[in-house]
């Protein structure tokens, strides 16, 4: 399949943050989540470090959380959190952040955050930033959720893809278009490939 016929990222626009939280940016972390997590939200926004790039502009794709559509940012681009300011976040509050830090413009950042992720217990607010990780490029990534995935929670990610189809034929387009233009060799079949067979279990 030629590299160029999936369109595997979001747009690379940008808005600009300010030092302090502005209420557009407030609106963005929160609409990320559905309702039930605003209030949390809030609390990370505040202590999320200024960064000169805003969030991307463009989502992960079409994601819907038991009926409520959520706008789950592309990239984000802040710096981790200090470990003395998150001594003044909830377990729940952690958790948002910590799937934030998921879509972080930084691989290293995102395998330790995807990693931390599946360590805590699941909730279905979380699939969507574990899903969208199979449909990227890097390896170790795919691997680290392989390795993380705890099968107490796997019909929390199998609700999820059979309510999100379009998202999840989105997934398995970008990962097949990933595997083909970086991983072929390793990979001759897409059916070896590890984004695959991970997505394949998740269905079930």
């Amino acid at each position: 399949m030629p590299c160029a016929s999936v369109s595997t990222k979001a747009t690379t626009n940008f808005v600009l943050s300010s030092p302090s939280v502005s209420t557009d940016l407030l609106h963005r972390w929160i609409g990320a989540f559905p309702a039930v997590c605003s209030t949390d939200v809030e609390a990370v926004a505040r202590i999320l470090p200024p960064s000169r790039l805003g969030p991307s502009l463009g989502d992960i794709g079409p994601v819907t959380l038991r009926g409520e559509v959520v706008r789950i940012p592309f990239r984000i681009y802040f710096a981790e959190p200090s470990v003395g300011t998150l001594q003044h976040l909830t377990d729940r509050q952690k958790t948002i952040l910590t799937c934030l830090l998921t879509r972080h413009d930084n691989g290293f950042v995102r395998e330790k955050m995807v990693r931390q992720l599946l360590l805590q217990d699941a909730d279905f607010w979380t699939a969507p930033f574990v899903v969208q990780l199979l449909g990227e490029y890097v390896l170790e990534i795919i691997h680290a959720v392989q390795e993380g995935i705890q099968p107490k929670h796997r019909e929390i990610y199998a609700e999820f893809l059979h309510q999100n189809p379009k998202f999840h034929a989105l997934t398995r387009a970008r990962l097949a278009s990933y595997r083909a233009c970086y991983h072929r060799h390793p990979f001759p079949t897409l059916a070896q490939y590890p984004g695959s067979l991970l997505l394949a279990t998740l269905e079930s």
